[in-house]
């Protein structure tokens, strides 16, 4: 929260003589709250002197201007205005001819006041709001000076307008620093000075007879504390000078002197207070109770609200007569027609008075302060100098004994602190004394020397209940700026970087630079997906509490939820490339943890051709780039795959042989129940065997000076023979086949029963020359005959 106060009335509540406003924000901004800045008020008008109105006529040419007739001293003069607030016998500053003022539409610069003719009514000036004397920000109307206030002189030695305005932040737990008393509490404490505690001291006694007014706390729970008191007597009308001034320099708008002492109490107290008009109270009470349905109140700011049945109001016995902690009701208010006046402060309940706040949108500085959880203690002396202050500008006398209700009393706290932990804490050397100085100043009782008992203040009993709290408070009016700059010594433990991590960024990288696109599911999943996947529902880890129907199984495949996307997807976009990479949960009994392991599924949608040659590429290079070399495909036995065009990677040999890799084409019965029209091609990958797996160093390959030459061949063979046996076939038989490329399978009736057409492409390249037709011719004609014989394979 952001508040601003004039400096010279901190320094009447704490001696800081000799500090000027920058000194203290630099030296207050290292040990307790942040001044942000502190704002050089000065007079930015000149030519601008005291004048009285006389009197106040239409214009004739315009309905919304006025036409005043004013009095500087022994001069009258006509000034057009425009001004909604001003009358006969008002007191206002006058801008002259070549006065300059604050540019209403632009504070940051003046402008010069001329004479005019306006609607044909000569102006020999112009009357001021408060904005363009640069008293606040309020241009809504004319400033209107006390009555006694001489005429004809310069504002600038009517008003006290050199002041040095401080810009404090402060945090939201110390509520008590939102006041110029907590303020100079702090500043006594950092600057190690006198704290001018500034005690209210009203006349008490009863002269005549009682005012009756009742009060009653029907919600106890919700009012800990209700203080007030009656006056009769006051006469209303406006604050003087320098309240108003102070009033304006805080950020408020001068109403009148009883709600300005209000408000007033309210910045130098920090302790919210409201004023009722005595005699608008209807049966002399107050009572605090929840609205009733269908209720509502005109506010101060002049706006209806509708009140529910939850919210907390004040009325009297007949109609709410305030928004408990938000604002007080305009038909209960003071004017300058009250003469007996009912003075509150009350405590209530802060998580209430917020949420009344936001349902309303009804902000004010009250409710800011009450729903940071004020203390009860403070209400007495909140009534107390608001009285003082009635009594001295108002000529109010008391006209009821103090009212106090008290439904909830805050229990004192007692804080132990050892004085050696002090030092520890804070990373130096802090004597027992200053320890116990710097506590006292800011207001703890403190008894004991090593062994401390630390009773902590009323306005403290909300941020302070344990002795890393006193600690603290220590330190930073000691000053952390005071504490030496050391490095921290002992040994720093270098992390050893995780090589699975390590792997699955790569994968990611490379994924995602050959155009896919990562997608992310729950870690959860349906019974609906394992069913349709084929799996065993057994086997799968099931919550004891599950957000819905959908996410009730921990997953162990990837493939479901890849499955279900890809389906959801296809409806919109025709071609596809994703891929998840994340963890698989695997069931190991009921008193264990379920077993993480990292698995990649890449999926491809598009046709059988392009979706088989695309997943084996993607493997291939997914494998060279992570320098896995000793590997062999091998026939893929899952059943969710394609018989034939469909592989597994294997690694190591003989009983340390395991699977890392599948990919291939999905087989057509699991993509008909996700409901997948065109062709799949999947990889999935057991990531953590990935990165177990032997590596190779990395060497440099040139890239081929040599053309390659194909050959398309297609073979008719067995039904059920693999064409990864054909691959294999054409590399072994010669070192000039460089590589095998799968073209198409096809099968009828003219290819004969249980036979298949197999279409393959041979690509031939020397590393050391051009080859030849002829020799490409022997080799081709050679493998045929070799297909032959090892597979029964004939040409078409």
């Amino acid at each position: 929260m952001d508040i601003k106060i004039p400096y010279s009335w901190l320094q009447e509540w704490v001696d800081l003589k000799n500090v000027s406003a920058r000194e203290f924000a630099r030296r207050f901004s290292l040990s307790s709250m942040t001044v942000d800045r502190v704002e050089k008020v000065r007079p930015r008008f000149k030519k601008v002197v005291t004048a009285k109105i006389l009197s106040v006529v239409p214009h004739p040419d315009a309905n919304k201007l006025k036409v005043a007739t004013v009095m500087r001293g022994k001069q009258k003069l006509k000034v057009v205005c425009g001004a909604p607030n001003i009358a006969p016998g008002q007191t206002v500053p006058l801008a002259l001819d070549g006065a300059k003022v604050v540019d209403s539409k632009n504070p940051e610069k003046t402008i010069s006041i001329r004479k005019a003719t306006i609607r044909g009514v000569k102006s020999n000036g112009m009357l001021c709001s408060p904005l363009e004397i640069g008293m606040g920000d309020n241009h809504d109307g004319i400033y209107i000076l006390p009555p006694r206030t001489p005429l004809g002189k310069p504002l600038e030695d009517v008003l006290r307008l050199e002041e040095d305005i401080l810009h404090i932040e402060v945090t939201t737990n110390r509520p008590d620093c939102m006041s110029i008393r907590g303020l100079a509490r702090e500043a006594a404490a950092v600057f190690n000075k006198s704290f001018i505690d500034q005690t209210p001291k009203p006349k008490l006694s009863l002269k005549d007879d009682a005012l009756p007014f009742k009060v009653n706390i029907k919600v106890p729970d919700l009012c800990a504390r209700w203080t007030g008191i009656v006056l009769r007597g006051a006469k209303v009308r406006p604050s003087p000078l320098w309240l108003q001034q102070r009033l304006i320099a805080s950020g408020f708008k001068p109403i009148n002197n009883v709600v300005d002492i209000t408000n007033y109490v309210l910045v130098e107290y920090g302790r919210p207070n409201h004023s009722y008009d005595y005699k608008k109270l209807k049966g002399n009470q107050l009572n605090v109770r929840m609205a009733k349905r269908g209720e509502k109140i005109t506010a101060l700011d002049n706006k209806r609200y509708k009140l529910d049945t939850w919210q907390l109001v004040g009325a009297d016995a007949k109609e709410p007569a305030i928004i408990a902690g938000v604002m007080g009701g305009l038909k209960s208010g003071v004017t300058e027609n009250s003469t007996d006046l009912v003075i509150e402060a009350a405590t209530w309940e802060p998580s209430l008075i917020r949420k009344m706040s936001q349902d309303l949108n009804l902000r004010s500085e009250s409710s800011n302060l009450f729903e940071k959880d004020l203390p009860s203690a403070g209400t007495e002396e909140a009534v107390l100098r608001v009285v003082e202050l009635c009594q001295e500008l108002t000529g109010a006398q008391v006209a009821s004994e103090l009212i106090d209700v008290v439904s909830t009393t805050d229990k004192k706290q007692m804080v132990k602190l050892e004085a050696e932990h002090v030092s520890r804490y804070v990373g130096v050397d802090v004597a027992a004394s200053r320890t116990k100085e710097i506590l006292s100043e800011l207001g703890f009782k403190v008894t004991g020397t090593n062994s401390m008992s630390v009773l902590v203040p009323w306005w403290r009993s909300r941020d302070i209940s344990i002795a890393e709290d006193l600690i603290e408070e220590v330190a930073r009016i000691y000053g952390y700026h005071n504490v030496p700059a050391t490095l921290p010594s002992g040994q720093i433990k270098v992390s050893t970087p995780d090589p699975l991590l390590a792997v699955e960024d790569s994968i990611k990288d490379m994924l995602s630079g050959i155009g896919f696109t990562e997608v992310f599911h729950y870690s959860m999943q349906s019974a609906g997906l394992i069913k349709k996947m084929k799996l065993n529902i057994k086997d799968h880890i099931k919550l004891a509490n599950p957000l819905n129907e959908d996410l009730v199984y921990m997953r162990t495949d990837l493939l479901p939820q890849m499955l279900a996307t890809l389906a959801v997807n296809e409806k919109t976009f025709r071609q596809q490339h994703i891929f998840e990479l994340s963890n698989v949960y695997l069931a190991q009994g009921e008193a264990k943890l379920p077993k993480e392991e990292s698995r990649l599924v890449a999926a491809v949608l598009g046709t059988e051709r392009e979706c088989w040659q695309e997943v084996r590429g993607i493997v291939e290079h997914l494998l060279t780039q992570m320098r896995v070399s000793n590997y062999q495909f091998v026939l893929n036995d899952d059943q969710n795959w394609h018989s034939k065009l469909s592989l597994a990677v294997e690694i190591g040999k003989g009983k340390k042989a395991e699977i890392i890799c599948r990919f291939g084409i999905v087989d057509g019965g699991l993509k008909e129940n996700f409901g997948i029209k065109q062709q799949v091609g999947l990889i999935t990958m057991d990531v953590q065997k990935l990165a177990k797996a032997p590596k190779t160093l990395t060497k440099f390959t040139p890239l081929p000076a040599y053309p390659e030459v194909t050959r398309d061949i297609a073979l008719v063979i067995e039904d059920d023979l693999p064409w990864i046996q054909v691959e294999n076939l054409a590399l072994r038989h010669h070192a000039l086949i460089d590589r095998v490329e799968y073209l198409s399978t096809f099968s009828d009736a003219s290819v004969g029963a249980g036979k298949k057409s197999l279409a393959i492409r041979l690509f031939f390249r020397a590393p050391d020359r051009t080859l030849t037709i002829n020799e490409v011719d022997k080799i081709y004609d050679r493998f045929v005959l070799k297909l032959e014989e090892k597979l029964g394979a004939k040409l078409r």
